[in-house]
């Protein structure tokens, strides 16, 4: 929406029709921008009185001699904040990433390694469903970008992929090196996805049908979140398939080159920290 058709020096039909898309283009930036504004306005009103309402349910629920029917109503308040709190966060994230403007703390990070973190929290997630985790990792796969960024990605995906799981089926987490880029697969057995839902899969606040043929619980935004995270780091999330056996998405990333691999740790310098602008640029989704 920022780039703009040349004007061209004549006066005929093809001028005019330049002049009309500018136009166009620009009333959609106009619209775009406003959008991304409100939503970023409206995510920073929204921390404080949830952030309020919920110290307020807090200190009712341990206040002494309150009763239990009381003390359910509290814990169930507690509850709504928190869920509201984690939508406002996920919209604030995404208005900054429509605005280019997440900023990256560039350090080498091993892909590996954190899939290996993550796992502990994700096995206990798939305990309900009961689920087997397996995964096939090099020893070590490293790139350029922020861990915690990168971590909350994949957490998402993960995420995802035992939320819209089947009891007893699985999970499988792979990485390779693909013409210097990882490649980074989770699988899952599911109903799987199809039709206009392969569209809509990464539109904010979608959310599709679980295994039991219910709408799945969560918010919508975690694959959405997951994909700008990867896109800000020049890479991307897509779905690379989906039937009635397996559901797999796909995250790449450009690998760390050997003189990133040697600096190791965050930088202190200060040109180290990166915002999204930096990055390859991606088509918006409306």
């Amino acid at each position: 929406l920022h780039q703009r058709l040349p004007a061209p020096s004549s006066q005929d039909e093809i001028a005019h029709l330049t002049s009309v898309l500018n136009g166009m283009f620009d009333r959609l930036q106009r619209s775009f921008d406003q959008v991304t504004r409100f939503t970023s306005d409206a995510s920073h009103e929204l921390r404080t009185p949830l952030a309020l309402m919920r110290a307020e349910a807090e200190s009712a629920l341990n206040a002494p001699n309150s009763a239990p029917d009381q003390r359910e109503l509290c814990a169930n308040v507690i509850k709504q904040c928190l869920q509201l709190s984690q939508i406002v966060d996920g919209l604030l994230f995404l208005s900054r990433a429509d605005n280019r403007h997440l900023a990256l703390e560039q350090e080498t990070v091993d892909l590996t390694s954190l899939v290996r973190e993550l796992r502990e929290d994700a096995e206990i997630l798939a305990l309900p469903l009961n689920l087997a985790l397996q995964c096939n990792l090099p020893s070590e796969l490293q790139v350029r970008g922020d861990r915690r960024l990168l971590s909350r990605a994949l957490m998402n995906l993960i995420d995802n992929a035992i939320r819209y799981n089947r009891a007893g089926g699985a999970v499988v987490i792979s990485a390779l090196v693909h013409h210097e880029t990882a490649v980074l697969t989770i699988r899952s057995n599911g109903n799987g996805i199809f039709g206009e839902a392969k569209e809509k899969v990464f539109d904010r606040f979608y959310r599709g049908d679980s295994f039991s043929g219910d709408v799945a619980a969560g918010h919508g935004l975690g694959l959405s979140i997951a994909r700008e995270i990867a896109r800000a780091h020049n890479g991307d999330v897509t779905l690379l398939r989906s039937d009635r056996q397996w559901t797999e998405f796909c995250m790449t990333l450009p690998i760390a080159n050997d003189s990133e691999r040697m600096q190791g740790h965050t930088s202190t310098d200060p040109s180290v920290r990166q915002t999204y602008p930096d990055a390859t640029p991606h088509g918006s989704r409306t």
